[in-house]
């Protein structure tokens, strides 16, 4: 895994989540059109709508909780990788991974952030990763990093990845 794959777990995990909550949302409209149908009819036997609505909250609220387990989850992940970038020598690195990977900033606007030009972020940028990489990632062990043959080198692109 690459310092930037490492980092950006930050945005996946936030993706995962924000298309589970759209699933759940789907849900909860389903349902209560099954609902609103059904409430409109003036009938006395039941044609399966109420179990199909009672399978629709059930599978909300077990989504509901899912998706709260991944905010727990992403929020560790994110307490962990924002302890990381803390923690690299140069405060311009730490910065720098900081608005990119934790506040999701497009690469426009991270000059007018830091006041740096947008080849220097770019320059910084690819410094920040190396010297991610040496300090937290080069301690993975081979099986920790596929690919590898023991030396860190991924044997398909010859870059060097854990």
């Amino acid at each position: 895994m690459t310092a930037k794959e490492y980092l950006q777990q930050i945005e996946k995990l936030n993706i995962q989540i924000k298309h589970r909550q759209e699933q759940r949302a789907e849900l909860l409209t389903r349902a209560t059109r099954i609902g609103a149908n059904d409430l409109s009819r003036d009938r006395i036997s039941s044609n399966g709508s109420n179990d199909r609505i009672a399978k629709y909250i059930e599978r909300y609220i077990d989504m509901g909780d899912e998706v709260e387990e991944r905010i727990l989850h992403l929020l560790e992940v994110k307490d962990q990788i924002i302890t990381q970038i803390d923690g690299l020598d140069k405060p311009a690195y730490s910065e720098i991974l900081y608005q990119r990977y934790v506040l999701m900033r497009k690469w426009d606007d991270i000059p007018e952030v830091m006041h740096y030009s947008i080849t220097q972020v770019y320059r910084l940028h690819g410094q920040a990763l190396e010297a991610f990489t040496e300090k937290y990632l080069s301690e993975l062990s081979e099986d920790q990093c596929p690919g590898t043959a023991g030396n860190g080198i991924n044997q398909r692109t010859d870059q060097r990845t854990c």
